[in-house]
């Protein structure tokens, strides 16, 4: 009967243990721009926001002014093989952060590789445009969101989002649909000119 007392009250620590790893406290949850002034990484209480792709904690420890997460996702990659199919494949991703407090900023590591310095919304350096091009097609934005529905405005049954623009090249109104995830998250691209968007 011991035995198994000690076996229960083991199990029910690491519970509460893994528990406690899943949420970030609060004073880490906020935007966190580069030297740049550009945005680079939101920590929310359920999951982060980097390289503008949605990312789940795996771990998390915590202090003041310390932050070390592992975060994971999961990737689809599809490709033609060398038969000419179409295949799709899982591919998982992970990486880790750790944040130190130097004083206005934060000095970023990840995976284990100095990644230069991060600030927040209060004291991030004026916005510089730099060289970087964005991981899409020319001509093309990638427009991400997420749904946040509830009981009372009525969203929770959306399955889909519509987005309509309006072409000035040619005179017409598109409408592009995209599909939600079961984070209630989306992501679809539209042209980044020449439009007028409605949601």
């Amino acid at each position: 009967m011991n035995k198994r007392y000690y076996i229960s009250f083991a199990f029910v620590l690491l519970i509460l243990k893994l528990i406690n790893q899943s949420n970030i406290p609060a004073s880490w949850c906020q935007d966190y721009f580069n030297e740049h002034g550009q945005w680079t990484l939101t920590l929310d209480q359920d999951y982060a926001i980097l390289e503008a792709d949605y990312w789940k904690y795996i771990s998390i420890e915590a202090s003041s002014g310390h932050l070390k997460i592992s975060l994971a996702r999961t990737d689809t990659i599809c490709y033609f093989n060398p038969q000419g199919q179409y295949i799709c494949a899982l591919k998982p991703r992970s990486t880790s952060l750790d944040l130190r407090s130097n004083g206005q900023g934060f000095q970023c590591i990840r995976d284990g590789n100095p990644a230069g310095k991060l600030f927040t919304a209060d004291n991030k350096p004026m916005y510089q445009p730099t060289q970087d091009i964005p991981d899409t097609k020319p001509g093309m934005a990638t427009l991400k969101g997420e749904l946040k529905a509830t009981t009372n405005n009525g969203l929770e049954d959306i399955y889909s989002i519509r987005v309509r623009y309006q072409n000035y090249l040619w005179q017409t109104q598109i409408t592009v649909e995209a599909f939600l995830d079961p984070q209630r998250r989306f992501s679809l691209q539209i042209p980044s000119l020449a439009f007028r968007m409605f949601i």
